[in-house]
């Protein structure tokens, strides 16, 4: 058996340098990728012994009941932290008829209904903390939303990005006027690019959403380094199901549509371990 769980681990380990070296193959050398093979599996060994043990089975399967909230749903009214309300009214009334409930974003925001997020690692203190998600995650399959694809421009990687300070540093998609954005498919009308002068130079930052919500760079694999160690920070609370916020769009490649391409799909099947 321990022959058995050895090779699967190292076939796994072969296939995340395998996506990384697909992924980010004219991006940096090889020595760098086996570097960042590493360390994802670093993190997996770390969090590994942080997981969160409930009597819950199956996490996601034909019988999951599943409820869409928002964490101060049950606030108005009510003395408390929203999310440990939200805990007694599922216990004494939900419990029984529903397994699964997803969370909007409950991260601190500035706006989007909290999708502009400003800190992907907290939970907005007016909701409440990461106890209270461990909490309800003995009791239910807990959702959340994995907002991939942007970060507020309030937010404090914004804010490090422009200083060139960690964590923030190139994190953030910017191009030039030769970039070719004819192509692009988006779900919004307002000017794809925002001029900013960076390093005392004209750039553009790349805006999908809105002008307030500056996509992030998933060339730089410390952006993937960096979500993959939110998943895993997420399961270590008890989180066991993940919505991939505006994933499609991760990706970007001049005069393409710069959607669903094929390193965003690597990306997704990495995410997967």
């Amino acid at each position: 058996m321990q022959k058995s769980n050895n090779k699967f681990k190292e076939n796994i380990n072969l296939d995340i340098l395998k996506r990384l070296n697909y992924i980010y193959d004219t991006i940096i050398s090889k020595e760098k990728t086996l570097e960042y093979s590493k360390k994802i599996n670093r993190l997996i060994n770390h969090y590994k012994k942080l997981e969160v043990k409930t009597e819950i089975k199956d996490p996601w399967s034909e019988s999951t009941i599943l409820l869409i909230t928002y964490a101060d749903s049950i606030s108005k009214g009510i003395s408390g932290k929203s999310l440990n309300n939200f805990g007694t009214f599922y216990n004494k009334y939900l419990k029984k008829f529903i397994n699964s409930i997803h969370f909007l974003p409950f991260f601190p925001s500035s706006g989007d209904g909290g999708f502009s997020v400003k800190n992907h690692f907290e939970v907005d203190e007016t909701y409440g903390t990461w106890d209270d998600i461990k909490e309800l995650s003995k009791n239910a399959n807990i959702m959340t939303d994995l907002v991939l694809n942007h970060a507020s421009s309030e937010g404090q990687w914004y804010k490090n990005f422009l200083k060139e300070k960690r964590p923030g540093k190139n994190y953030f998609y910017i191009v030039d006027k030769d970039y070719d954005c004819s192509k692009v498919v988006r779900p919004r009308d307002h000017n794809l690019l925002s001029e900013i002068k960076f390093l005392n130079e004209k750039k553009f930052l790349w805006c999908t959403f809105s002008h307030h919500q500056i996509d992030l760079n998933f060339k730089n694999p410390e952006v993937l380094l960096e979500f993959i160690n939110l998943i895993l920070t997420f399961a270590s609370y008890g989180i066991k199901i993940f919505r991939l916020d505006a994933v499609a769009f991760i990706w970007k490649k001049s005069g393409t549509t710069c959607l669903n391409l094929t390193q965003t799909h690597e990306i997704i099947k990495l995410l997967n371990y």
